[in-house]
């Protein structure tokens, strides 16, 4: 799978990324008469410069997509650059978008947001990777953590969860009576695109998305070395006295 496809990446505003949500993450809507070629483009940072300040202008929200496509369709099409070394796209004619949409593989993730789609929460760390540290006395574990090492507790959750920040890092510290497989907690700007992908890519769904209390909207999987991954998307600023957090 992994050596037989090619990402792509494209730009886009709220009103085509709801078609592509309507269609289950798998397909990108047809073209405008005015619009006789499919444009994405080669990279990341070229997408999150059209996003950022394009479908920002225009929409007031940008979103940066990605998805894979067979390389066997792919290899029919060259790269164009249309500017600095970075602005690099594909023209896939209008005709043959349906086409291309039959080779995607997995589905169509948004991996960055920019504008209105940009969310902020105080009950999580702005950080985007966290590892959870499990132990059995967890309140003595957060007294060793920021004595010893030096952290930082940011949020106490009851006598179960502690959020602690070293810098400009995070980490979760839980209660766990027994021994606990590697977890780590990833936030992610689309939550339920990200959740599909991995679905139909084979990861393991240990529990589908849902939204929490403390504004986060969340799935947990598990990788192929049984390590357990929860991914988060910011829906809404919580204030955590709201839901039994206490911020220190």
């Amino acid at each position: 799978m992994f050596d037989e496809t090619t990402f792509l990446f494209r730009p886009t505003g709220p009103h085509e990324l709801a078609l592509v949500e309507a269609s289950g993450w798998k397909r990108w809507p047809a073209r405008l008469p005015e619009q006789p070629i499919f444009y994405p483009v080669t990279n990341e940072a070229y997408a999150a410069e059209i996003a950022s300040n394009w479908n920002v202008a225009e929409s007031g929200s940008g979103y940066v997509t990605r998805f894979a496509v067979q390389n066997a369709f792919m290899q029919r099409y060259e790269t164009h650059t249309v500017g600095a070394t970075q602005h690099s796209e594909w023209w896939i004619p209008a005709e043959e978008l349906e086409e291309l949409n039959d080779n995607i593989v997995g589905a169509i993730q948004v991996i960055a947001t920019y504008g209105n789609g940009e969310q902020t929460n105080r009950s999580i760390p702005y950080t985007t990777v966290m590892p959870v540290l499990h132990y059995r006395e967890l309140r003595d574990a957060v007294a060793w953590l920021i004595f010893v090492f030096g952290l930082k507790e940011r949020l106490q959750i009851g006598e179960h969860r502690a959020q602690m920040l070293f810098g400009n890092g995070a980490l979760v510290t839980a209660q766990s009576d027994e021994p606990a497989p590697s977890s780590l907690l990833v936030r992610v700007p689309h939550v339920d695109s990200h959740h599909q992908h991995a679905k139909e890519c084979g990861a393991t769904i240990v529990r589908p998305p849902a939204d929490h209390p403390y504004g986060e909207r969340q799935y947990t999987a598990a990788d192929p070395g049984g390590h357990v991954w929860t991914f988060s998307q910011t829906i809404a600023d919580s204030n955590p006295a709201e839901w039994g957090g206490v911020l220190k």
